[in-house]
């Protein structure tokens, strides 16, 4: 008996057979896909990193090329290709054919992640970007205006179109080609920036941080001046090193526009690095330093003489603690504006105005030579030289609030009894 024999005793076995073969090719016609070539992944992966100001040459060679080196090491990559433009650089790496996708994104980010300490401290964060298969655009899109510049429009664009376009499903990008964005370049005048006393630095901490670092005997006080970075992304910021002198060195005491030799100061600050501020490499990238000698004078007997009476730096000269010199200048002249209104032009004026701001200035003089709230510093610096982890290990909260109050007191700062005063100048009622 052949094999055939059973399908000729068995017709139904037959005819289910039959079926089954049937159902089977039309399932293999209908699910079998049609290619010229078989099916391949493709992935490419984009670094791009962003340095604002920076040419195509230093791109080149402080961004992409460590960045190349690096990524060329990844597992799964077949060859890169980098390009390097103003303020751009573009380093995009074709993996090899039917490697892992997402295990070739993850070696290159930790590839990236190796290198990202070499790169300068102006430029952004690189952006890595992963594109599986056809990399083709499938759709140009042109916009022209009567009425815009093509500045105009690619802001339209940015601000606009383009989030409104990568949100359509299926889209998995939607680039902007041939756009021109706004752009300005600055130059910075050194002369004056010389003047101001000003650096252009990276910003620290939140961005408007004024930071005050040392003791009595040695320190360093840093603030921004501007609320955004210029073009470079540099903020300018003014600082000033303090460092106390022996007795035996010899001043120029008046000299307020001598250059300073930065010999003479960095040295002792050339280990202050930390981990949001490097002050040695701020100090040397200012332009121009100048010394100011910090001394002050012997509170006055007597301010008025005559017809003549002494306010500001004339009357109370002191050291720059608290921010106190134009502050106390400013309550002199308007304690003064107040007694001549009150008394016209007159010696009773004058001697009202001296009898309520010299004692004041006087306290605040003698506490200023005590180093006023900066006092806390040099306790902190007595009581733990080795350094600390929290400061209320050192010092009480108590201790912290009771010297601030007091320089408050004396200063003039009290925010409870400056809300209670009434105006130092009451402005007239209209006529």
């Amino acid at each position: 008996m052949s094999f055939t024999d059973i399908f000729i005793r068995r017709p139904v076995l037959a005819l289910v057979v039959s079926l089954l073969i049937l159902l089977i090719g039309l399932r293999a016609m209908l699910g079998l896909p049609i290619r010229q070539f078989p099916k391949l992944s493709n992935t490419t992966i984009t670094i791009t990193t962003i340095y604002p100001g920076a040419s195509p040459d230093l791109m080149q060679g402080f961004i992409a090329t460590p960045m190349a080196q690096a990524v060329a090491t990844a597992e799964g990559i077949d060859y890169l290709i980098s390009n390097s433009v103003q303020g751009t650089s573009t380093i995009t790496a074709y993996i090899r054919l039917d490697f892992d996708p997402d295990q070739a994104l993850t070696e290159v980010m930790a590839k990236v992640q190796q290198v990202k300490y070499l790169l300068p401290t102006g430029a952004q964060d690189p952006i890595i970007t992963k594109a599986t298969g056809q990399t083709t655009a499938v759709m140009y899109i042109g916009f022209s205006s009567n009425e815009l510049s093509s500045a105009a429009i690619s802001d339209y664009l940015t601000r606009v179109v383009q989030p409104l376009l990568v949100t359509v499903p299926g889209v998995a990008s939607a680039d902007i080609l041939g756009g021109q964005v706004f752009a300005m370049r600055l130059w910075l005048d050194p002369v004056r920036m010389a003047a101001r006393g000003i650096t252009a630095s990276d910003a620290f901490l939140s961005g408007r941080t004024m930071i005050m670092a040392g003791h009595e005997i040695l320190k360093f006080v840093c603030y921004p001046i501007s609320k955004q970075p210029d073009a470079s992304g540099k903020h300018r910021i003014n600082w000033v090193a303090e460092r106390h002198m022996p007795p035996t060195y010899q001043w120029r005491r008046e000299d307020y526009n001598r250059t300073a030799k930065l010999e003479e100061f960095l040295p002792w600050f050339e280990s202050w690095r930390f981990e949001w501020l490097d002050v040695p490499a701020l100090i040397r990238n200012c332009p121009h330093a100048y010394e100011y000698p910090l001394v002050d004078r012997d509170p006055l007997s007597c301010w008025t003489f005559g017809r003549v009476t002494l306010l500001g730096d004339a009357a109370h000269p002191m050291y720059p603690i608290g921010s106190n010199g134009a502050s106390q200048a400013i309550l002199d002249a308007r304690v003064l504006t107040r007694e001549i209104l009150a008394h016209g032009e007159t010696h009773e004026a004058l001697a009202a105005y001296e009898a309520e701001r010299r004692p004041a200035t006087t306290d605040l003089v003698m506490l200023n030579r005590r180093n006023g709230p900066e006092q806390v510093m040099q306790l902190v610096e007595e009581r733990a030289p080795e350094g600390f982890n929290v400061v209320t290990d050192v010092l009480s909260r108590q201790e912290l609030e009771d010297i601030a109050a007091n320089y408050k007191r004396v200063a003039g700062f009290q925010v409870e009894a400056l809300n209670a005063k009434p105006p130092i100048v009451a402005v007239p009622a209209a006529g």
